[in-house]
């Protein structure tokens, strides 16, 4: 039987362009032998809108105690990823997270610069010409 909880996002102004957006999930299983683990994963999205980068960072832990018989074990494991804003799927997640950085007395560039070819419409071809 697992019991799982999560922690409310957590934004951090790193610089004045840089925003951290952390969660925080936590987990106790028992096996058969009903020993409990505690597994955690924490997830930070960091938003540099001076590079126009998102770096996405995970880190698992496992951990499960024992006592002087049958010891004990741990391991932890990471993950990065790191995507330019104009490899993202839409630009929401990027106006809200812009939003937040300012509210939080940040001083990003101005979105419509950082969204550059982003949030400006396709222009249509010449008269004869194909793609």
């Amino acid at each position: 039987m697992a019991q799982t909880s999560s922690s409310p996002e957590k934004f951090t102004l790193v610089n004045p362009y840089t925003l951290d957006v952390t969660c925080t999930d936590k987990e106790t299983l028992s096996n058969a032998a009903d020993y409990k683990m505690k597994a955690m994963s924490v997830l930070t999205r960091s938003f540099n809108f001076a590079a126009r980068q998102v770096t996405t960072r995970t880190r698992d832990y496992i951990f499960q105690p024992g006592d002087y018989e049958y010891g004990g074990s741990s391991g932890v494991t990471s993950t990065l990823d790191i995507s330019n804003f104009d490899d993202l799927g839409g630009t929401e997640e990027i106006a809200l997270m812009h939003g937040k950085l300012v509210e939080l007395g940040g001083t990003p560039p101005p979105l419509d610069e950082v969204l550059g070819s982003q949030s400006k419409p396709a222009r249509p071809l010449a008269p004869g010409k194909s793609r």
